[in-house]
């Protein structure tokens, strides 16, 4: 009997061992592999499903001419050009403008009664950058002509285009906060290697220098009276840097320095900014807020873009954002820029103040290239990067 009482003890002790081995080894298997997960919304995958709006069909901008819009349930989701465009602008009571992309026509589209109207027939094809005035009357185009490119200030007036030439060797422009004075940054100095920063009326007169700099490549805004923001150009094997400009004082200043991949986007108020980096590390994209007056970023970390975001015209500490389910591995923002690599995004509304996330659409995924929220909040404007169609999401 000794030897079969030893024999059971021994076998105790081996069951024991190996046990505790397994589960040793097994948790540190599980702790790698959270701290090598991306860093994703505050939210669980129950919560997410949750969260998920029931499905809704998609709706033309034409039907909405044989039915009320008030009829379309909230998060509808609505096309409104089935033809890529340049550019857009969301106006109040549902109205928006967009810019044919083949013709350069302007258009106004009523996402009330259904109605598109002709703003302007100037022909003025290839356009590939656009600058809105606040009442969208008014715009900037950055267009080729030849292999050429150039910047018209433009003014719509019945249903022509009044246009004024700028220089062709400016770098970054854009509108003035609050006004339609116009801004454009050019290279200065013997090599021109230096820049200025330029404000004008809209019909580029009375020009005045505000801003001069060593540098000449700079990405600039112009959010408020008394912040000029410029930005380095973003790369993800390069640190980004934001600095502020004070035009009333003269003061200068560093925001944020020594992030790879550094890209902002303003809100309407210059009091708050969206702000993307890359994580070599993770090899995916980085976004948070940053609150200019506390000089404080948000708790709120999670993948994503700073262009797939859009501030809210009415609650200050309200963003909708575009972010991207499962991001590839990939260098951000570069080869997304160049179109190497593919989003597939889900819309969020992000309370800043609470830290409160809700996913308000993700029936179907689109890459959203620029995205804007309606004065009035009433819908959500986006331009679909694959076949840059305008469509928006009834918020309300």
């Amino acid at each position: 009997m000794r030897p079969l009482y030893f024999a059971i003890i021994i076998l105790i002790i081996i069951v024991i061992v190996v046990t505790m081995l397994f589960s040793f080894f097994r948790g540190g298997q599980e702790q790698l592999k959270k701290e090598q997960e991306p860093a994703k919304l505050p939210l669980s995958s129950e919560e997410i499903k949750k969260q998920e709006p029931p499905t809704l069909p998609i709706t033309a901008i034409e039907e909405i001419k044989e039915k009320n819009i008030e009829e379309l349930p909230a998060l509808s989701l609505i096309q409104i050009a089935n033809e890529p465009i340049s550019g857009f602008k969301p106006l109040k009571d549902g109205l928006s403008r967009y810019i044919d992309k083949a013709t350069g026509h302007i258009f106004e589209a009523s996402l009330v009664n259904g109605g598109k109207e002709l703003i302007s027939n100037t022909t003025l094809p290839k356009i590939f950058e656009v600058k809105w005035s606040e009442d969208g009357k008014k715009a900037l185009f950055k267009y080729l002509e030849g292999e050429e490119a150039k910047i018209v200030s433009a003014e719509f007036s019945g249903t022509s285009t009044k246009g004024f030439i700028l220089p062709q060797n400016i770098f970054s422009f854009g509108y003035a906060a609050g006004s339609d004075n116009i801004f454009y940054l050019i290279p200065t100095g013997d090599n021109r290697e230096n820049g200025t920063v330029i404000r004008a009326t809209y019909k580029n007169q009375s020009q005045r220098e505000i801003y001069s700099s060593p540098f000449a490549d700079f990405i600039v805004s112009f959010p408020k009276s008394d912040i000029l923001s410029l930005a380095t150009r973003p790369s993800g094997i390069a640190p980004g840097f934001l600095y502020q400009f004070n035009p009333l004082t003269g003061s200068f200043k560093k925001i944020l320095g020594d992030i790879f991949g550094l890209e902002a986007k303003w809100d309407a108020k210059g009091e708050k900014f969206a702000f993307s980096g890359y994580d070599p590390d993770s090899q995916k994209p980085t976004l948070k807020f940053y609150n200019l007056k506390k000089e404080e970023v948000s708790a709120l970390t999670f993948s994503g873009l700073a262009q797939k975001c859009a501030f809210s015209r009415i609650d200050a500490d309200m963003v909708y954002c575009a972010v991207p389910k499962n991001p590839p591995l990939a260098l951000y923002p570069d080869e997304w820029h160049q179109g190497l690599v593919k989003l597939e995004d889900e819309f969020f509304k992000i309370n800043l103040k609470t830290g409160e996330t809700k996913m308000i659409y993700n029936e179907r995924l689109f890459d959203v290239w620029d995205i804007e929220v309606a004065p009035n909040e009433d819908f959500l404007y986006f331009k679909d990067r694959d076949n840059e169609f305008l469509w928006a999401i009834k918020l309300r």
